[in-house]
């Protein structure tokens, strides 16, 4: 059982739960969180979770989702605290953030759909939904578009609930364009470790030379000792090592690329 509290100032919106955060609780905070988008019109959103009990795994997903959209929780048992920083540290991830939307919107999907009357039903749901799906995404996001794969036909395919999940989040804009920062961001980490290891340097020569003894000044005439010398081959090998001893600009830069990584 959860008892929501909806408190509206100039200043930002408060929203005050209050109970077990479980089942039928997670659809209710979940509509409820939708239909009051509008009404926030870019405010401040403060979630107290003080008096909440217990949260189960859907409402973890929720509360991931209201922390996406910048909500800011405050929480004083430290189960809820520690919840608070496990999820923030997911709220980081691009992939994480998708799939915590994607799930709010499956709720609101469900949680929309009652054997209501059918026409007040069908227009309820169908305002509930575009809602949701536009304050949990934005209208602007690329978890929104996909990528052409394949030449488009007019075949008709049947696919099950997981071959769809399958396919969007193969195809996603928003997830493909996660992993090409999440790439980016290893080749930075990199590029900023290389500065702090030593730099090796190998260089391999072979030369033949022929040497004129009499351009060299020693003019001569011994008999049996030739005026020049050679063909012969000179082969050089060196190694060079190089190690700062301290630069706080490259660790710094390192620890970022480390930080934007995560």
């Amino acid at each position: 059982m959860l008892k929501i509290t909806v408190i509206d100032v100039p200043a930002e919106q408060k929203w005050v739960l209050q109970g077990q955060l479980t089942g039928s609780s997670v659809s209710e905070l979940m509509s409820s969180w939708a239909k009051a988008h509008e009404a926030r019109k870019g405010r401040k959103c403060v979630v107290d979770l003080e008096n909440v009990t217990f949260i189960d795994e859907e409402g973890e997903n929720v509360l991931l989702a209201m922390m996406q959209e910048h909500a800011f929780f405050v929480a004083s048992g430290v189960y809820t605290k520690e919840l608070l920083k496990t999820l923030r540290g997911k709220s980081r991830r691009p992939l994480c953030r998708f799939l915590g939307r994607l799930f709010l919107i499956i709720l609101c999907c469900a949680g929309a759909i009652h054997p209501l009357r059918a026409q007040d039903a069908a227009s309820q749901n169908q305002s509930l939904v575009s809602s949701a799906v536009s304050s949990v995404l934005g209208t602007q996001s690329p978890f929104l578009g996909s990528l052409p794969s394949g030449k488009a036909t007019g075949t008709v395919v049947s696919l099950s609930i997981r071959d769809a999940l399958e396919r969007g989040l193969r195809y996603n804009l928003g997830v493909v364009e996660s992993d090409i920062d999440t790439r980016a961001a290893r080749a930075e980490r990199l590029k900023s470790l290389s500065e702090l290891l030593p730099d090796i340097n190998v260089s391999l020569a072979q030369t033949v030379e022929q040497i004129n003894l009499k351009a060299q000044g020693l003019n001569f005439n011994v008999p049996g000792i030739p005026m020049v010398v050679g063909p012969f081959g000179v082969q050089d090998a060196r190694g060079y090592l190089s190690q700062k001893v301290f630069d706080w600009n490259a660790v710094q830069k390192f620890r970022a690329s480390t930080e934007h990584l995560r």
